[in-house]
């Protein structure tokens, strides 16, 4: 394409972050979308670039330049967390209880950003380009967007030949602007379970009466622990992890009927869940059993373990480095136990996914995602433009330290979410 994509993301940098801050403050959650797919769709006319929605309503699919023979598709999450906010900005959110704690505002401007300057070079294209803003990627109520929108056909009509996913991140041990990537098991996948030990309540006098779920429940959970330690590889990296543990109403002198367990299941391995899934199982009806209880279960696949594949990355790396310098791009040190849904597109078509680095701090301090206090240094990334442009992308990690680039080297730290 014959322009100057510095120059181009100049022009609309305002309105990325004025769109940014309009949707973060109507946060809405799961499929409960309607203000949000509003908004967007309300972008997209203005921009004359035509669209469908999916899942009754709550996910957008648009086209530019349709037609083509390649259709590379890019995608953008735009649901919200229960989460109250607590940042104090002038665009906090006005829907209580509600929050855009994981930067998903974030990616929608920037998709909306993304398809104004497609749409002005259209006729530059020489491929189909699919915009995908994307309904419960946080996975309320256990069936995640990603993999509604694929059952729903997203990938299909035009037929999608490859994928591109992007996630902010507030880190303040690393640039800010910067893109981190990594080939192979980036993200874990996220499965989630849950048990009820069913037994029968008596008065805490007479344990005798009773079939006790708070001793099935017990055996359980460290059996669950014993199931890591001692059946999963040590070189297949697992996490079992309960969540939550409940019985009883708070009365001490009662035993009560039943105990729930709640908990998540990680792994990089996604022939791996399968028989985690039984062998939980297995464990939950074996504890029953040996206390004469009953036993309900259910375990949900959420999403699969997120793997990049290799071309796709490193073309991502190719154009980042060229826009943004190669001391700005850098690869995971480690894969991370952190699950994103974008995992199910590259489990169907090639793709990649990438972390773009933009730490503000409240109180002195860069909170993390899903915190209260989430927050995003838009600042940074015209200034890193700029710069790099001025030097005209000759810096490199040996010479950094000669052309004054705050890039820190050697092994970055570990990243989590």
């Amino acid at each position: 394409m014959n322009f100057d994509i510095h120059e181009e993301i100049k022009l609309v940098e305002k309105e990325i972050v004025n769109w940014r801050h309009e949707l973060h403050k109507i946060p809405e959650i799961g499929y409960e979308l309607q203000k949000t797919v509003s908004y967007i769709t309300k972008q997209l006319d203005e921009m004359v670039i035509p669209y469908t929605t999916m899942c009754d309503g709550s996910g957008i699919v648009a086209l530019i330049n349709p037609g083509c023979e390649k259709v590379l598709a890019l995608r953008a999450d735009i649901d919200a967390l229960p989460i109250t906010e607590k940042t104090g900005f002038e665009y906090a959110s006005t829907h209580p209880g509600k929050m855009h704690a994981c930067g998903h505002d974030f990616h929608t401007a920037s998709l909306l950003g993304t398809a104004k300057i497609l749409k002005k070079h259209e006729s530059e294209l020489k491929g189909t380009v699919k915009l995908i803003f994307q309904c419960n990627e946080e996975g309320a109520g256990g069936t995640c967007g990603a993999k509604r929108m694929i059952e729903e056909g997203v990938l299909e009509n035009p037929k999608v030949d490859s994928i591109l996913g992007m996630h902010v991140a507030s880190i303040d041990k690393l640039p800010g602007g910067s893109v981190f990537y990594k080939v192979g098991p980036a993200m874990a996948s996220n499965d989630k379970f849950y048990i009820k030990l069913i037994g029968q309540g008596a008065h805490g006098s007479t344990p005798h009466e009773a079939i006790d779920p708070i001793s099935m429940a017990c055996h359980v959970v460290q059996d669950l622990h014993t199931l890591r330690a001692m059946e999963i590889d040590t070189l297949s990296p697992a996490v079992i992890t309960v969540g939550t543990l409940r019985a009883g109403d708070g009365a001490f002198n009662v035993i009560p009927g039943y105990a729930e367990i709640i908990g998540t299941v990680r792994t990089f391995d996604n022939t791996l869940r399968p028989y985690i899934k039984e062998r939980i199982e297995n464990i939950v009806k074996a504890a029953a059993a040996a206390h004469n209880g009953h036993y309900e279960f259910q375990y949900d696949f959420v999403c699969s373990a997120l793997c990049p594949t290799n071309t796709e990355t490193q073309n991502l790396v190719a154009a980042a480095q060229k826009c943004l310098g190669p001391q700005s791009v850098i690869c995971f040190p480690a894969p991370i136990m952190g699950s994103e849904d974008f995992a199910e597109y590259l489990q169907e078509i090639p793709g990649t996914f990438f972390y773009l680095n933009a730490p503000a701090k409240i109180d002195g301090i860069c909170y993390p995602a899903h915190s209260s206090k989430f927050a995003l240094g838009e600042e940074f990334f015209s200034s890193l433009r700029i710069k790099h442009d001025k030097l005209k992308l000759r810096c490199n990690r040996r010479n950094c330290s000669r052309c004054g680039c705050p890039v820190p080297h050697g092994r970055p730290p570990y990243i989590s979410r």
